[in-house]
């Protein structure tokens, strides 16, 4: 895995990951949970060949690896529903089925 420091990702993420590599932004480089985060998403891209068909086409499945990738993070799982509903715009209720086995 090689972390890169840099500001040429989408403005919406600090950090991607695009299977070896960590693309962070310099102010968040030094972030010990934001790079379990995108740690646990290189994984999940390992895991799964067709990681990047489901993530550009399916809403759910990116709310399931983003549930585990926060959790990672130390996120309580309150606040990882709260995430799940503001970002995939899922009830709540939705998006406490992603927190129950994490």
């Amino acid at each position: 895995m090689l972390i890169i420091k840099t500001n040429l990702i989408p403005k919406r993420f600090d950090a991607l990951a695009l299977r070896w590599f960590i693309l962070i932004r310099p102010e968040h480089a030094e972030n010990e949970d934001l790079l379990a985060h995108e740690e646990l998403h290189i994984l999940q891209q390992r895991r799964d060949p067709l990681y990047f068909w489901k993530w550009l086409t399916n809403k759910r499945f990116r709310a399931r690896i983003e549930a585990e990738a926060y959790r990672v993070q130390g996120l309580s799982h309150a606040s990882i529903e709260h995430l799940l509903h503001e970002r995939y715009d899922l009830t709540i209720s939705e998006a406490r089925e992603f927190t129950k086995y994490i």
